[in-house]
């Protein structure tokens, strides 16, 4: 691509892990072309991780109010941007991208495009084979002209005020902290209760660490980090749906060890 755009609106509502991947991606273009404005448009929860990212806009897109459909369409109908990064493979997505005007419109390749992905964009990323979440969405850079960095940075800005509780929770002086985020989205993904607690136990008594649980509100992590806790032989702490993204971000800073399936 000769020159840079003006600006791109890039699209990716969701998950928490896939939005992280994606924030390396932005990084990346804003290294590239600084000048480049960048909206994107994404899921409450995820803007709500990702607030105060610098040099983007964030349009919040709430998928359980068909009314946002509306509301997304009213911002964006005198706008056109010379890029869409449309890196969302679902239905709602290719909806939500007829209200987005641009020239180019990137997207997924053949082999990974499902529910008519491929109607809704002019262009495919390269396919590669057996690739991670994070080296396909970098082909949407790639697409753009953009070299891939060999050490990508997930610069994520975390607030004085969640620094400073989660200071209180590990003091500076504080013996090393393990921290356990057991649950993953799909519950398959997920260790067992006793090997969560053997290793807390573990961690407590052979290393004097201090143990804490972290995870999300929804009643399955709560009630499968009581199982965790009850089962523990030694003190834990359990912050289970007692944390929002900002503070948790503030909490992995200081935990010496961070230990969860595969799950953002």
């Amino acid at each position: 691509m000769s020159g840079h755009p003006k600006n791109i609106c890039l699209m990716r509502l969701s998950a928490i892990g896939d939005v992280c991947h994606t924030v390396a991606v932005v990084q990346n273009i804003q290294r590239t072309w600084p000048h480049t404005k960048i909206t994107w448009i994404i899921g409450k929860t995820e803007a709500a991780l990702l607030q105060g990212l610098p040099g983007v806009e964030f349009i919040i897109f709430n998928k359980i109010k068909l009314a946002s459909f509306y509301q997304i369409h009213q911002i964006l109908k005198k706008r056109i941007f010379d890029i869409l990064l449309h890196m969302q493979l679902s239905m709602r997505a290719n909806l939500l991208s007829v209200l987005i005007r641009a020239k180019i419109r990137i997207g997924f390749d053949c082999q990974r495009s499902k529910e008519l992905h491929s109607l809704f964009i002019n262009q495919h990323i390269q396919y590669q084979p057996r690739q991670h979440v994070l080296e396909s969405f970098f082909g949407f850079s790639e697409a753009m002209g953009i070299i891939t960095p060999s050490s990508p940075t997930w610069y994520i800005p975390v607030p004085g005020e969640a620094k400073k509780r989660a200071a209180s929770i590990i003091p500076p002086k504080a013996n090393r902290t393990l921290i356990i985020a057991p649950c993953a989205s799909f519950s398959h993904r997920n260790w067992t209760v006793k090997g969560y607690s053997i290793l807390a136990d573990y961690a407590y008594q052979a290393h004097g660490m201090q143990v804490l649980l972290c995870g999300g509100p929804t009643a399955y992590e709560k009630n499968f980090g009581s199982r965790i806790y009850n089962a523990c032989q030694h003190p834990i702490l359990n912050l289970i749906g007692k944390t929002d993204l900002k503070l948790l971000l503030a909490l992995f800073q200081r935990a010496d060890v961070l230990m969860a399936p595969d799950s953002g």
